[in-house]
This record gives structure tokens, sequence and C-alpha cells, in this order.
């Protein structure tokens, strides 16, 4: 019985070691991603396009980001749009042509990132104003209301009408 175990592995062994994988054959060679282009900055909205010369045997074109599917496009041009978002970070972009007979041939890019992103939001500006006289004097410790009136004065005398008197 033991005999006839080994004998059946070193079979199994020897017929394992003869098959050899073979490559898949690519039924779509000109297939191909266009945008975003191969480590490439994504950041906002970003256009995902593919194409291939032999369309015709294109059922449609499947776009999938970091494994999220995003569009199907069931005809040319074989594009639509994606929001990356306001950070740059690194994604997947895959691209599914699924074939009219059933199959289906993928393409991937990867986009970069960036190791640090300053993310800013600004609430309030400070804007310090220096407020001059006519002759161009600087003029202290002016309160605001003041400088509103102020304001206000100069605009109503560079708005009025010159008038000149004859005789």
């Amino acid at each position: 019985m033991k005999a006839a175990l080994a004998l059946t592995a070193a079979a199994l062994v020897i017929a394992a070691s003869s098959v050899r994988a073979q490559p898949a054959q690519d039924l779509l060679p000109s297939a191909q991603i266009l945008s975003p282009e191969p480590d490439s900055y994504a950041t906002g909205v970003v256009l995902l396009r593919a194409s291939t010369a032999l369309s015709e045997s294109v059922a449609n074109v499947t776009f999938f980001v970091d494994g999220r599917r995003v569009c199907i496009i069931p005809q040319q041009p074989w594009e639509c749009e994606w929001d990356a978002g306001r950070e740059v970070s690194a994604h997947q972009v895959r691209a599914v042509f699924n074939l009219q007979d059933g199959g289906r041939v993928a393409r991937t890019v990867r986009t970069k990132g960036l190791g640090f992103v300053e993310n800013v939001d600004v609430d309030v500006v400070h804007v310090t104003v220096t407020v001059t006289d006519d002759g161009g004097q600087f003029i202290p410790h002016i309160p605001r209301s003041a400088s509103s009136r102020m304001a206000d004065r100069r605009r109503s005398r560079t708005s009025r009408p010159k008038t000149s008197r004859s005789s």
C-alpha cells in the first residue's frame, strides 16, 4: 500500500513539473489608458480616457479607481470624469475592456502621491491699513468709526461735480 502511494505521488510530481504555465494571450494588444498617465499626479476633476485600435470588438469600457467602479462607457470615446479630491495621493486606475465575445482585457496605471501635503483653509485675513491725509501724512490713532466716516467724506468729496461760477 505504501509503495502504491509513493508511486502515485511520484507520478503526480512528474506530471506537475511537465506542465508549464502559459502566459495569457492578450486579446486586445492595442488597448491602453491614455489619461491619467502613469506616475502623474491626480487632484481635482481628472479625465479618465482609454482607447484601442480594435474598437468594434469592444462592448464597453469600465473604469475603476482604487477598486471602486467609477463609470461604464458603452461607446467611443471611452472617457469620463472622476473627482480625485483635494489631496494628492496615489491611486490605481484600471480600465476593463469588455469584449463583444464575452472576454475581458484590463489595463492598469498608478498615479503618484505626495509625501507631505499642507492643507490650509483660510477663514480670516489680517490686513494692516495705513491712513494718510490728502498731503500724504500719516494719521495716527484713528478709531474704527472715525476711519469709516473719513472714507465716506473722501468718497463724497471726489464724487461731487465741480461747479464753476461765471461772472
